[in-house]
């Protein structure tokens, strides 16, 4: 036995919880039912039974939904389907007039979040974002596949609209991409280091 040897520990495994796997089978619905914005889902004590699961665990998936800006929750309307155009028009009309340097500032911790979302996002699109970066892409192209490993986010959303008010990609984030996407691909956690992240 060797002194000084240390084992290192097993990753661990990431799995959502059921309320997010709620959340994701709930938009799926959606989207197979072409739900439009105004649509209502069904009332949450038939959705429940229909689904399966507790009235708890579907009310924590519907926050999360709306926290996506894929629905309204109005007590006593239920569920109400939004549109997150509208939500991402919004977010660009009140950003018309700022600089790009103050647009940059601003858009750093929000792609700090993107990164942390797509910490958890499928494996075979966080490498694709690691691949991309690698392969010799643009740093745009790079971001494009880190957004997609993060899904439906309200950052992303956030993030797409800063980029279409003309917020550029940090300095900083395009500095630290390799090692970004790198910590991407290996599923570890992602942090800037200039502490933003």
């Amino acid at each position: 036995m060797a002194l000084g040897r240390r084992k290192e520990a097993a990753p661990r495994l990431v799995r959502p919880r059921l309320y997010q796997q709620l959340a994701e089978h709930i938009t799926a619905f959606i989207e197979a039912q072409g739900l439009a914005p105004g649509d209502r889902l069904p009332p949450e004590r038939e959705l429940a039974v229909e689904l399966g699961v507790s009235r708890a665990t579907l009310a924590q998936a519907l926050v999360a939904l709306e926290m996506q800006g894929r629905v309204a929750v109005r007590h006593g309307d239920g569920a109400v389907i939004l549109d997150p155009a509208e939500r991402v028009a919004a977010v660009i009309a009140a950003l018309a007039g700022y600089t790009a340097a103050s647009l940059e500032s601003a858009r750093l911790p929000v792609m700090a979040g993107v990164l942390s979302t797509a910490a958890f996002g499928p494996e075979e699109l966080r490498t694709a974002a690691a691949d991309a970066e690698t392969s010799g892409a643009t740093a745009a192209e790079v971001w494009a596949a880190v957004r997609a490993a993060a899904g439906v986010s309200p950052l992303v959303d956030i993030d797409l609209a800063l980029e279409s008010a003309g917020a550029p990609i940090p300095r900083q984030i395009v500095a630290e991409l390799p090692a970004l996407t790198a910590a991407l691909r290996a599923g570890r956690p992602v942090t800037l280091t200039g502490g933003a992240g």
